[in-house]
This record gives C-alpha cells, structure tokens and sequence, in this order.
C-alpha cells in the first residue's frame, strides 16, 4: 500500500500583533501549524503545514465559535451572527467558501500597520512509492487583492502549450509593427501578407485572448 504526503511552508513570518487567536484556530483547521520566533525581541509566527492541507472545513467546532465571540473576536462575532440569521448545518461550507485559508492570510495582509506586500505558500506532494503522477509542487501568491496559484501540472501543460503562444505574440506584433506610423514594412511586401493572413490573425488573437481572460488575474 502507498502513502501519499503533502506539506508547505509559508513565507514571511507574520508578526504576532497581525494574527488573532481565532485566525490561528481557524488556520489549524485547515492544515496549517506555526512556531513562534523571536528576532530582534519582536516576536513572529512561522506558518507550515506538515500533514496536507485542506480547502474545505469538515465539522468545524461550533463551541469555538461561540467562545472566541465572547471575546468580541471580529470574524467570530461574524460567524455566530451568521449562524443565528440561518443556523449552522451549512457552516463549514460558509467558513470554507468566505473565510478560505487565502482570504485569511490576505485579511491578514489588509490590517493596519501590516508593512508585508505578499505571502507565499509553496507545498510539494509525493508518495512513498515512485509512481507516476504522484510527485510534483505548487505555489499560492497572496497579495492585498488577489490570490495566485499555480502547480507543476500548469507548468507542464505552459510548456506544451508555449511554442504556439509565442508564435501567436509574433504574429501579433508583426501586424502591430505594420500599422505603426514609423514601420518600415512595404504595405505591398507579399511576404507579409502571407505572415499577416486573416487566418493567422485572428487564430493569434483568439490565442492571445483566451490566456488573458483565463488568466487568474481575471479571475
């Protein structure tokens, strides 16, 4: 039987004054452990996951809930209003959906006072067995306002995918350069019209499009 494994890091560490209790409890939930060092007498958490991480809740403790709203914790506060309005069977979809780990290393990010411009998490995923598919990494880049992720699968269909974007870049740039007021192409080159051919243009333009629009900037 194979075993399959999964771990990340998280980089910077956060200064203890950023990360409530209830953000760390939360983050436990899904996956993620720290350390507390100190550096310079300011004390910071270091963030890892060493047992897989998870982007759903599952049975999430209610009580916790209710306990750190006792405490007037914001995002508790939040969560238990929520489920007095429409009760708590959909609560670890809830959570998982509006307080997902991202958002809540990027609320994070967005407190005042907070001087980091990004968090990255990079994980890699392995067996105990050398089986096909079942190594490789991924990275999440978080940021005041968007979250970026990519893994080693994207990579690799980047790369089998590469030739035919960059040719469609050049296409476009030849039919950008033709039509710029300084250019030095003859209008009349037919080499060009067979470079620039309607075809060609619009299959570049659609290429270059679709990347865009997928783009998980646009997102």
């Amino acid at each position: 039987m194979a075993n399959n494994y999964s771990q990340a890091t998280v980089s910077p560490v956060l200064p203890v004054a950023l990360v409530t209790d209830f953000e760390i409890v939360l983050l436990n939930a899904y996956g993620f452990h720290f350390e507390t060092h100190v550096s310079n007498g300011e004390r910071s958490y270091y963030f890892y996951v060493s047992d897989g991480e998870s982007d759903e809740l599952d049975h999430f403790d209610l009580d916790l809930i209710e306990e750190y709203a006792k405490q007037d914790d914001e995002l508790a506060l939040d969560l238990r209003q929520y489920i007095l309005e429409n009760g708590d069977c959909d609560i670890d979809q809830h959570i998982s959906f509006n307080y997902s780990w991202p958002s809540l290393f990027q609320r994070i990010l967005n407190k005042s006072g907070c001087t980091i411009d990004e968090i990255v998490v990079e994980g890699v995923f392995y067996c105990d067995k050398l089986r096909q598919g079942e190594f490789g990494g991924w990275i999440t880049r978080i940021t005041r306002f968007t979250v970026q992720h990519g893994g080693t699968q994207a990579m690799l269909i980047q790369m089998q995918q590469e030739s035919a974007f960059l040719e469609a870049l050049d296409t476009v740039y030849q039919l950008a350069s033709a039509n710029c007021a300084d250019n030095e192409h003859d209008p009349e080159d037919p080499l060009l019209d067979e470079c620039l051919s309607e075809g060609k243009q619009r299959a570049a333009l659609d290429l270059i499009h679709d990347y865009y629009v997928n783009h998980e900037l646009n997102r």
